[in-house]
């Protein structure tokens, strides 16, 4: 990844069907949003996120500056679809409150379940395969899910995946 004075240059992004995959630069006036402060740093370029690893935020955060970005704070909300996969939760109420929260953003009880049913497996499977076993320190969240589902579909139902996924992710407003 590579931050110009007003576009980034992406050289080995790992979602094919991405922007940042098909074109390899993003030009500033393409740019709508950036998230510094989430676990993974996203720039958001008309309905996708693009996700920037750590040791880019601090330039990804003079970039938005320089080029007066507005800098969200935006919900993951896969990590609360995921946690009563991955997490020891203790109680059903615990995962009522969870789902709680989930249908104020906006998801039905039916949604909730079939995104966890489609994804339950393939999610295991990643965290076993990625050592992800102490969820108290780690964090699974919206890349994981795509990375662990990469592995599993073909790259046509990953590209399916991956744009449904993306209307997910903006189900509800910014915080």
């Amino acid at each position: 990844m590579k931050f110009e004075n007003d576009s980034i240059k992406f050289e080995m992004y790992p979602f094919a069907c991405s922007v940042a995959s098909r074109k390899k630069v993003i030009l500033r006036s393409e740019i709508k949003t950036i998230d510094i402060k989430a676990i993974t740093a996203t720039i958001q370029v008309g309905n996708e996120l693009i996700f920037v690893q750590d040791e880019h935020k601090s330039d990804l955060k003079k970039f938005a500056e320089r080029n007066s970005i507005p800098i969200v704070n935006r919900i993951d909300y896969w990590s609360y679809i995921l946690k009563p996969i991955v997490e020891k939760i203790s109680s059903e109420r615990e995962i009522r409150e969870i789902d709680k929260l989930l249908n104020n953003w906006g998801f039905s009880d039916f949604k909730i379940k079939q995104i966890r049913d489609e994804i339950r497996e393939q999610v295991l499977e990643y965290q076993e395969d990625t050592l992800l076993f102490d969820f108290e320190e780690e964090y699974l969240g919206f890349m994981d899910v795509l990375f662990a589902m990469y592995q599993v579909y073909e790259e046509e139902e990953f590209e399916d995946f991956y744009w449904r996924s993306m209307k997910i992710a903006f189900t509800h407003k910014l915080v």
